[in-house]
């Protein structure tokens, strides 16, 4: 039975005494959580006091049931999954329990304030929902810290545009000055490449200034929207304010032209829309835009091969590499912000391998990698992961051996061509264009991030059963204790993971000229700072603090122009310091019980000058300071060959991780054996369990 609510006018009678006493049938989550008296409304009266009205929700009754089982004193987001793990289960009692996961898990979404304090959707597998579920494990187990208790991070993070909408009529041409045309375009081949790609990077600047120098004619008016919104891109990094001024314009324009004559240029223009606002911080804008491109690029058959053949050879390459762009982007949006993709393969037949005249992967007359081909098909793999793991919150060994499988065999093919983008011999005559670097890490990031989502719940289990340990200082684990086992390995390919991905972003700033928007690769980087700082506070190892600070570092590089990127490196370096203070605290209450101990056999006196158990103190902030004198330009650090080439760095190599090796990496042999071991890895298992006492993981905005 559900819960039962007042309205209005029986609330603001006056009350008789059994009223006042009577129980209702439900209290909301928060009410239960904070152990007061509820009123059973929605919003009920105590959310209305403290201004949470929003926030007010109640468990359905087979969550609550589930969750009020005997358990433990202390409960943790996990404790009921191992629980379910510790039971020798029956063939038909396994069942019965992956039926109690599905039925038991909440389905509520995260609701996060965006920026104009708005609600806003984010789903399971942003990044910002794995933000949110860190620092409920932390409030869980540690207790309240600078990084849980912090108000000032309680939005989506998302770029609210103060300048004023163009209202200039759309057949008015803007000026461009021809001189920057190639610096722009340039700057947006370094932004999209591994993204999009929609022209021919060979002609598009002479396209572009032979466009701007042409007299205009009223059938060019989508034509020149694309082009505006291409020196958009491509000026956005260093003009922001010219930026502006093209992509509003071009809005414009693309928006009047939705007249029903829409054509491949229309698509183009809105992908292009998506572009822009994903590059400025905008990706609640950008998913919206990025809609009405994906349902015109269905209304004009570009996901149909036999339909693109129709237009003759060049055309019909030009629309399969536009569907391709589509679907990379759309797979990037929907990670990034945790919601259903707009597009999928059904009814597709564009084949997302290489073009036909190169099955070997390669373009060009360098032989240079398809990175488009290369993308869309590590993006086919993340959504594999979102789909089947995250939509379903289950997880099980049969499914981690085949997605494993798919990253083998992409790695395989792709690792060591895109690598040879990023390090290429100086003194070679086939030197690659500079922006397929950027491109190149844009792909190997995509692949390091889908290794981290895959893995991430072992992680985070391992992380829960070292928290909630309660051991004594000769059983405390050093590194990973497990690492043996299948869920060990796991979780040490996700620290491995990240890892990667802050050399491989490193590697780019020390080696190239990086763009200064990358919005890609931020989101990347960001869940790999803390994965970092997960495994500090693990006790995984201590030397990955180093690592979680270059991490920082970087996000901090790449905030000159990206707002994003320096909340980014905030809350990983909040999460760091947090991590720091509770390992020193625990290692000081560690070495008070062995002096204790030892204490008696020489006569040592024991001083009591700090209560054993003592609370995690707040954040130093003598942490932020050091970590603002440490960052640095970008160009500063290009001219550092210590930040080119540090010493403990061994980029790309599998065998420097034998983990990664083992699971994802490109070892020659894609065969279907199983990789994880002969040892029992895992039941299959929920990777959102229920809470216990009724409460909630997936709507608590006082966590975040």
């Amino acid at each position: 039975m559900g819960p039962q609510f007042e309205t209005h006018a029986e609330h603001v009678r006056s009350p008789t005494v059994s009223q006042v006493r009577r129980r209702v049938a439900a209290a909301c989550d928060l009410c239960k959580r904070r152990k007061v008296r509820c009123t059973g409304q929605l919003p009920c009266a105590f959310c209305i006091r403290y201004g949470r009205g929003d926030q007010c929700t109640y468990s359905s009754p087979d969550r609550r049931r589930i969750a009020s089982t005997p358990s433990s004193p202390t409960q943790t987001p996990f404790s009921s999954l191992r629980r379910q793990q510790s039971h020798v289960a029956t063939p038909a009692a396994t069942a019965a329990a992956k039926t109690d996961d599905d039925t038991a898990v909440p389905r509520e979404g995260r609701l996060l304030s965006d920026g104009q304090g708005k609600l806003t959707y984010v789903g399971d597998s942003a990044p910002l929902s794995f933000l949110h579920t860190i620092r409920h494990m932390v409030t869980s187990h540690i207790g309240p810290t600078a990084f849980t208790s912090s108000t000032s991070r309680d939005y989506m993070i998302e770029h609210v545009s103060a300048r004023s909408p163009d209202l200039r009529h759309p057949s008015l041409k803007l000026n461009v000055n021809v001189d920057k045309i190639a610096a722009a375009v340039s700057a947006y081949l370094s932004v999209t490449d591994g993204l999009i790609e929609i022209f021919d990077p060979s002609t598009l600047a002479d396209e572009i200034l032979a466009w701007s120098t042409g007299e205009r004619r009223s059938r060019d008016d989508m034509l020149s929207a694309v082009y505006y919104l291409v020196l958009a891109v491509g000026f956005q990094g260093n003009d922001p304010g010219q930026a502006h001024r093209y992509f509003s314009h071009a809005r414009t324009i693309a928006l009047l032209g939705l007249d029903g004559n829409l054509d491949v240029c229309t698509t183009k223009a809105f992908v292009l829309v998506a572009v822009y606002m994903l590059s400025v911080c905008e990706r609640n804008g950008a998913f919206l835009y990025f809609a009405l491109a994906a349902r015109l690029a269905y209304s004009l058959g570009i996901h149909k091969s036999e339909v693109n053949a129709v237009f003759g050879p060049d055309e019909c390459r030009s629309r399969d590499r536009l569907w391709k762009s589509i679907r990379i982007l759309d797979l990037l949006l929907s990670s990034s912000v945790g919601r259903p993709p707009a597009t999928s393969n059904v009814d597709c037949t564009v084949a997302y391998d290489a073009e036909p005249e190169s099955t070997d992967g390669m373009q060009g007359q360098n032989d240079e990698p398809d990175t488009l081909a290369a993308s869309v098909q590590i993006f086919h793999i993340l959504e594999r992961i979102i789909i089947e793991i995250y939509s379903k919150r289950h997880i099980s060994v049969h499914l981690t051996e085949s997605i494993s499988h798919e990253l083998r065999a992409w790695a395989a093919r792709w690792l060591q061509p895109l690598q040879s983008l990023l390090h290429h011999d100086s003194t070679s005559r086939d030197i690659p264009v500079p922006y397929r670097a950027t491109g190149a890490c844009q792909v190997i990031s995509s692949y390091y991030y889908a290794v981290m989502l895959l893995t991430r719940p072992f992680l985070m289990h391992e992380l829960d059963k070292r928290l909630a340990a309660t051991v004594t200082p000769a059983d405390a684990p050093t590194g990973l204790s497990s690492r043996d086992t299948g869920k060990g390995r796991l979780a040490e390919a996700c620290i491995e993971s990240a890892m990667l991905t802050v050399d491989l972003v490193q590697d780019l700033l020390g080696r190239h000229h990086a763009p200064n928007t990358m919005p890609h690769i931020i989101s990347w980087l960001f869940t790999a700072a803390l994965v970092l700082g997960l495994a500090l506070l693990g006790e995984f190892g201590r030397g990955f603090e180093k690592k979680a600070r270059t991490s920082i570092e970087l996000l901090r590089c790449l905030s000159q122009q990206d707002s994003y990127a320096l909340q980014c490196a905030s809350i990983a370096e909040c999460l760091v310091t947090s991590a720091t203070d509770y390992l020193e605290v625990k290692e000081l209450q560690e070495r008070r019980r062995r002096t204790e101990k030892t204490s008696h056999i020489f006569g040592v006196a024991v001083e009591h000058n700090q209560p054993r158990g003592s609370p995690l103190r707040p954040a130093r902030p003598s942490h932020q300071a050091e970590s603002e004198s440490t960052a640095v330009d970008v160009q500063e650090k290009a001219s550092n060959p210590t930040f080119a080439h540090h010493q403990d760095r061994e980029m790309y190599n599998p065998d420097a991780f034998p983990v990664i090796a083992d699971f994802f990496g490109p070892t020659g042999d894609v065969s279907t054996g199983s990789v994880l071991g002969d040892d029992d890895l895992f039941d299959d298992m929920s990777i959102f369990p229920a809470l216990g006492a009724g409460e909630s993981l997936f709507f608590q905005r006082d966590l975040f």
